[in-house]
């Protein structure tokens, strides 16, 4: 997915110049100048929406590898590893609020 992201960034940046520069050239043909602005607004809108769709795939990427790392971490914690751990951190892993169940909040607290 993140090289999908890389590539369509390139592809923006690819059309935003080409439309960039037809859009300055259209007065050219009329008889006119070249006009920078129609250009410019298509190159810069361009290079935002390419440097967009290429820190997404950035965000992507690292994600892919934090979750292949976070999965290699677990398959390689041995067995009785897992059995030494609490069996809060191994289970559910949700607290018990049993001893809180008549406790009541004084003025001091």
């Amino acid at each position: 997915m993140a090289m999908i992201l890389r590539m369509l960034g390139i592809a923006v940046i690819l059309c935003c110049v080409l439309m960039g520069y037809e859009a300055g050239s259209v007065f050219e043909k009329l008889g006119g100048n070249f006009e920078f602005m129609p250009a410019l607004v298509w190159w810069v809108s361009g290079a935002a929406s390419a440097v967009l769709f290429f820190a997404i795939g950035m965000l992507l990427e690292q994600q892919e590898e934090m979750r292949e790392t976070l999965h290699n971490i677990r398959e390689e914690m041995p067995r009785r590893e897992k059995e030494q751990l609490p069996p809060a951190v191994v289970s559910n892993s949700r607290s018990s609020m049993d001893s809180l169940k008549d406790y009541k909040l004084n003025a001091t607290d």
